[in-house]
């Protein structure tokens, strides 16, 4: 590879984004294969295949309110009630078809909230879930469900949210209105009211059929793969794993909970991120995932489908962070703010998930759909992104990832700048530099280390930048912003 070539690689892959659109977008809609971005003002946007290359395009569809991932599509929520479903048609097109009755011919409008599900979908509307698509609970014998249909009521409730969960035995769990939880099981139609001994007030499930249920004094786990979060397999009621995540700092009520195929993560009372599960992708963040894709069997650059790889107990991801977004239907990675508002993502970067600028060839793509995965939260600003397609194959070099970590908002005169989330997979780091490239002139007590501290900071924005030399002798930078108030 080209000098001019490498440079632009890292540069994409360190994220050197201008700041611009990415503080508009409010929240992403992360399917398998399709992600979406909704700003403040109500527009949805996404990756397409346009003019030979990948573009960051809108959707045809406006004043959406809220948005959340399938598989190969997108569900949106208008300011009116109205659903969307959202998508790529294969000349490369971005589309939005308007879910107009549900089966009943009744207009499907008033709807209150959207949820993906693989390849079904559905909304809570006044308090009442109604779902359509491929029939994974088994309410229509399998069949198709072309519009939606209300599924079976616990007499007298509503619901808030809903947690599809697709392995195992698929089964939906619902949070009501009244702190009850139920879950709606395959092929048994009435929902079951879950056994707490006190009232819950969020819900979450890891995709491998494992349900969460934090109440207003623990946090319960159980399910098929319940040793993901620490219970046994197969279980099938409420155990306490609350002092897990304690013991490493997580302070309850939580801010958000929420879970995808293979995690859990939770945004603590003190705005502190946790993540648990299955880490073989890096879903995590804690800058690990499988340590040599190459050699990885039965394919490199492949994860086979298989369960219980490189599960980990809880751990806590540097920094500050609000706003997580990820999704159970088979999806591998994550979207998070800081307390500024700046993206950050990580996971698999498959079908230009991440919104980082690097992507392969669908071809390579499929064959190696590891090949460019990011294990710990990397800056993104995924509407001003442009894309680069790398050629890949197995014995193809693996690039370094410096990660200089999360911006910073501090009051104190000191800071620690830590680069252990950086990472080398087949390989590592042997060498790290910092070096100042914006503020007031500070004092580095070190700029060879992967932890420095930094002090005489003033009132002001602070730069700084990290690069990193692996042991394969390639190079890579990231930088961070710390802002010191008064």
């Amino acid at each position: 590879m080209n000098l001019r070539l490498r440079f632009l690689f890292f540069f994409l892959l360190s994220g050197y984004f201008s700041v611009g659109q990415n503080k508009e977008v409010v929240k992403v809609g992360t399917g398998e294969y399709f992600t979406s971005y909704l700003t403040v003002d109500g527009k949805l946007f996404a990756t397409a295949f346009k003019d030979n290359k990948y573009k960051t395009l809108k959707v045809p569809v406006d004043s959406i309110k809220d948005v959340d991932g399938a598989q190969y599509t997108n569900i949106a929520l208008d300011s009116n009630g109205r659903v969307f479903i959202t998508g790529i048609f294969s000349n490369g097109a971005l589309y939005a078809k308007q879910v107009n009755k549900d089966a009943y011919g009744n207009p499907f409008v008033g709807n209150d909230a959207v949820f993906g599900w693989y390849q079904a979908y559905l909304t809570l509307k006044e308090g009442d879930v109604y779902m359509w698509g491929e029939d994974i609970l088994g309410i229509q014998n399998g069949f198709f469900i072309e519009a939606p249909i209300k599924l079976e009521m616990p007499k007298g409730k509503k619901f808030k949210k809903l947690v599809p969960l697709t392995m195992g035995s698929p089964s939906l769990m619902g949070l009501a209105t009244d702190s009850s939880v139920w879950i709606w099981g395959k092929n048994k139609g009435t929902p079951e009211k879950v056994k707490l001994a006190r009232p819950a007030i969020n819900i979450a499930g890891v995709g491998a059929a494992c349900y969460v249920v934090e109440t207003i004094d623990d946090l319960l786990a159980w399910g098929y793969l319940g040793s993901y979060l620490g219970v046994p397999d197969f279980s099938t009621s409420p155990i306490s794993i609350r002092k897990k995540w304690t013991i490493i700092g997580c302070k309850f009520p939580s801010k958000e909970l929420i879970g995808n195929y293979n995690t859990l993560h939770i945004i603590d009372a003190n705005n502190n991120m946790f993540g648990a599960g299955e880490n073989i992708m890096g879903e995590v963040g804690n800058g690990k995932q499988y340590p040599n894709w190459k050699n990885y069997s039965p394919t490199p650059f492949a994860w086979s489908w298989n369960h219980n790889q490189m599960v980990i107990e809880p751990v806590q991801i540097p920094g500050k962070f609000q706003n997580l977004c990820t999704s159970n239907s088979i999806t591998f990675y994550f979207y998070v703010q800081d307390m500024t508002g700046q993206w950050y993502s990580w996971g698999r970067n498959k079908a230009r998930s991440l919104g980082n600028g690097i992507t392969l060839n669908p071809q390579d793509e499929s064959n190696y759909p590891n090949a460019l995965g990011v294990p710990a939260p990397a800056r993104v600003e995924p509407l001003n992104v442009h894309w680069k397609v790398i050629k890949f194959h197995k014995d193809s070099v693996q690039y370094p990832i410096a990660n200089a970590g999360v911006n910073q908002i501090i009051s104190s005169h000191t800071v620690m700048l830590d680069a252990n989330l950086s990472s080398q997979n087949g390989g590592s780091i042997v060498s790290w530099k910092w070096k100042q490239v914006e503020g007031i002139a500070a004092n580095l007590s070190l700029d060879n280390k992967p932890q420095i501290i930094v002090s005489n900071l003033k009132a002001g924005n602070y730069v700084f930048e990290l690069t990193i030399v692996a042991n394969n002798g390639l190079s890579a930078s990231d930088r961070i912003t710390i802002s010191v108030t008064p």
